[in-house]
């Protein structure tokens, strides 16, 4: 489906939302939406966000108060959506890396790169901008947000993205 909103629909940018039934934790339906801008990524993740504060953004217990776990040290059982967070989270440093390394021949924006991550995966600009930080720190991205304020420690969403790995080494 994602494919024919790209290829029929001609979207650059196509969104899966699997929507849980929270308290019964099973899949209720699937959103898939499209867009061609990459701040409509942004805005439809935020939207979702809000719209579904239940669906694991954040870890939380999810037992009825004064329920026992069934398991020593058990916090929270995260639903479909918050299993594929986590896992996207782990993923994720990953993830910037290899696209940055794409960004070698072809700078795009911050907000390119971010909206590619976030049309497939289940994070925030903030975890984005981070990862992207933490990489420029290790000298592996050039960091241009630092010309424009010597103490920023992650990009604006128009900063260009540029790998420098291979140039370093």
């Amino acid at each position: 489906m994602l494919r024919i909103f790209k290829t029929e629909l001609r979207f650059v940018y196509a969104c899966h939302s699997p929507i849980e039934m929270v308290e019964k934790r099973r899949l209720h339906f699937s959103m898939i939406y499209g867009t061609s801008a990459a701040d409509g990524v942004f805005v439809l993740r935020e939207a979702e966000k809000r719209a579904l504060p239940d669906h694991e953004w954040k870890g939380k217990d999810r037992r009825a108060r004064g329920q026992l776990s069934l398991f020593e040290g058990e916090e929270y059982s995260p639903g479909r959506y918050g299993t594929l967070r986590s896992r996207h989270l782990e993923d994720l440093t990953a993830l910037v890396t290899e696209l940055a390394k794409q960004t070698k021949d072809a700078p795009g924006t911050f907000n390119e790169l971010a909206a590619t991550i976030m049309e497939k995966h289940y994070v925030s600009p903030t975890e984005i901008k981070e990862n992207v930080g933490e990489l420029a720190k290790q000298g592996l991205i050039e960091p241009p947000w630092k010309t424009r304020k010597y103490k920023a420690r992650v990009p604006d969403d128009g900063d260009r993205v540029v790998w420098l790995a291979d140039e370093n080494t």
